[in-house]
């Protein structure tokens, strides 16, 4: 007797799997399959904090991120003075934390916050 062995990876499986369950899902199974996926996808859920949003919402929060990250690497890539203007920014910022008045409020903030966290006050 021959026994048959079918290896599929786990790419061909999901496919094998889809397609199985959508020729044995009736029209109106398929119906309310479309209608659970869409209520899924746009259904607002608690996050953490205040985050309330959709897969949907977050899938297209990811991709203009993505577009936006990738369209500044290109602009810093490609043009000299926005490079200028960004170095310019990094540079006040790095002067104003050099300067000493500045310097003691960040001391003494910091301070203040490890004498409460060493002491559980505050907290």
């Amino acid at each position: 007797m021959n026994n048959l062995k079918v290896e599929l990876n786990d790419e061909q499986l999901t496919t094998v799997l889809h397609t199985a369950l959508l020729q044995a899902v009736s029209d109106k199974g398929k119906e309310v399959l479309l209608e659970s996926v869409v209520k899924h996808l746009t259904t607002v859920r608690d996050g953490y904090g205040n985050r309330r949003t959709s897969p949907l919402q977050d899938a297209l929060n990811l991709a203009a991120d993505q577009f936006a990250t990738q369209h500044f690497r290109a602009l810093l890539a490609n043009d000299e003075r926005i490079v200028a203007v960004v170095k310019d920014l990094y540079e006040q910022a790095y002067q104003k934390l050099l300067d000493e008045k500045v310097k003691e409020q960040v001391s003494n903030a910091m301070t203040s916050t490890l004498i409460k966290a060493l002491t559980g006050s505050g907290y």
